[in-house]
């Protein structure tokens, strides 16, 4: 079905959309800008939409949907209180010292797709898949759920045992990629 696939104009005109929006990603959450990012410029909460979690939750949705659920704005480590303002950091850590560490996180990601630092800090593995899709879109298959992943895998025929959400993804993106 993969080689076999045909876009037409509304695929097309979609993925000229997806490519945009993450173009647009890139542009306002290039690398410099995230190695200067505060706290306001990362979390939700403060009611902008122009926040780095904004755009992976809400902005980036079309192209690959993460929602955190019931675990809320806990998935991103910082994040503000709705009904105070305040800040809040999950493991009660100095909300700048913590904001040091998701800096690093981040920027270790976006630079080497490495992803300890992130796991240090207990983010979910589809939340650094998206962060991952986001910036290498051709590296990482939009698909977030481990479920969904296992199902991928069995279709192409991966050994998924022993390897993390990442490592799955991207293997099922390596063997879609293989294919066409």
């Amino acid at each position: 079905y993969i080689k076999e696939f045909k876009t037409n104009e509304e695929i097309q005109k979609l993925n000229k959309q997806s490519e945009e929006l993450l173009n647009e990603f890139q542009e306002i959450f290039n690398l410099e800008n995230i190695k200067k990012i505060s706290i306001e410029n990362y979390a939700l909460g403060s009611g902008s939409q122009d926040s780095f979690c904004y755009w992976i939750e809400r902005e980036l949705a079309p192209i690959c949907k993460f929602s955190p659920g019931g675990a809320g704005t806990t998935v991103y480590g910082i994040s503000y209180k709705k009904d105070s303002g305040e800040i809040r950091v999950d493991n009660n850590e100095d909300p700048k010292t913590f904001m040091v560490k998701v800096r690093q996180a981040l920027i270790e990601i976006i630079e080497t797709k490495n992803f300890d630092k992130a796991r240090e800090l207990k983010f979910w593995y589809s939340y650094i898949i998206k962060i991952l899709h986001s910036y290498y879109p051709n590296d990482y298959f939009p698909v977030l759920s481990k479920e969904h992943l296992k199902i991928f895998a069995k279709i192409f025929n991966i050994e998924s045992k022993g390897l993390n959400d990442i490592e799955l993804n991207h293997g099922i993106t390596i063997n879609i990629n293989n294919d066409i």
